[in-house]
């Protein structure tokens, strides 16, 4: 995420984070646009040991050497996709364009599927066929 970029993170169940914030000339060839990046084992690690590190570290320590291959692991790390499919079906389009204006929305599977105009199972069994997911 760049910098300056507002956001927000909801959170449901229970959830460990750590979040990386990294100076934009420590890695002046990222992106400046929102990506998703794969974390590998070893940058997971990397992140919980930097948990442990002063915001002061020493230069030419261990602790630099971690924040160092930390960065070298996010520039190298494999890009995802954040792409979300939409639908071929029309009303299952309509309602996927609605929650994407408004993703707050707190409505039921079957509040949905009468706006369709269908059941609940049926507006459950096309949305697994046309997108793949529950």
């Amino acid at each position: 995420m760049p910098a300056g970029i507002a956001h927000a993170i909801r959170i449901a169940g229970q959830v460990e984070m750590r979040t990386v914030f990294v100076v934009p000339d420590a890695l002046p060839d990222l992106s400046p646009d929102c990506e998703v990046i794969e974390v590998s084992a070893l940058l997971r690690s990397l992140v919980v040991a930097a948990t442990a590190i002063p915001l002061d570290y020493d230069t030419d320590s261990r602790d630099e050497r971690v924040m160092r291959l930390i960065l070298d692991e996010v520039r190298l790390a494999p890009r995802l996709s954040m792409h979300v499919p939409m639908p071929n079906h029309p009303r299952l389009a309509n309602l996927c364009n609605a929650m994407i204006a408004d993703p707050a929305s707190e409505v039921t599977l079957e509040s949905l599927a009468a706006e369709c105009a269908m059941s609940g199972r049926t507006l459950a069994r096309l949305f697994q066929k046309e997108l793949g997911m529950s």
